[in-house]
């Protein structure tokens, strides 16, 4: 009985200590944007993006890889990614699954030191943009502030 206690104890710090090690994507950069945080955009920050996270040493990402997406200080997320795709002009798109006790996904597009791309956590959406020289944006996005849709156009 202690035995079986003692190794479900094991394997349980094991699980914690593996996904707390888990790469983060974004380290923080100290530039300021020129851009206004004006709806739909509620916060942003600027980062570069550790591609390293995705895919080891390798050039291609790999399913199963564990990472952290820290999109802001107060939110880090635990993702794993579930799908690659190489992209048509190059680069490959990333599809990754946020774990609990979070829930939603992430769909990031990468090619030469660029990424973008779009997370949903419930209702939240964030928005992951290139802003260039290796420098990201990401924005938490409240898409209630998006404008509204145009009326239709009538076919000919």
């Amino acid at each position: 009985m202690r035995l079986g206690l003692w190794i479900a104890t094991l394997l349980l710090f094991s699980a914690c200590q593996s996904a707390s090690a888990a790469a983060p994507l974004f380290h923080p950069l100290s530039i300021e944007s020129a851009e206004d945080l004006a709806p739909p955009v509620l916060r942003s920050r600027t980062a570069q993006v550790q591609f390293s996270a995705l895919n080891g040493d390798a050039q291609t990402p790999t399913v199963g890889a564990a990472f952290t997406l820290n999109l802001f200080e107060d939110l880090q997320l635990a993702c794993v990614v579930t799908e690659t795709t190489p992209s048509k002009g190059g680069g490959w798109i990333v599809n990754a699954r946020i774990e609990p006790p979070s829930s939603g996904n992430a769909t990031l597009t990468m090619k030469e030191g660029v990424l973008v791309g779009a997370v949903y956590l419930g209702p939240i959406q964030y928005r992951i943009r290139y802003l260039g020289d290796g420098a990201h944006r990401i924005e938490e996005i409240n898409p209630s502030q998006f404008p509204p849709d145009s009326a239709p156009i009538p076919a000919p």
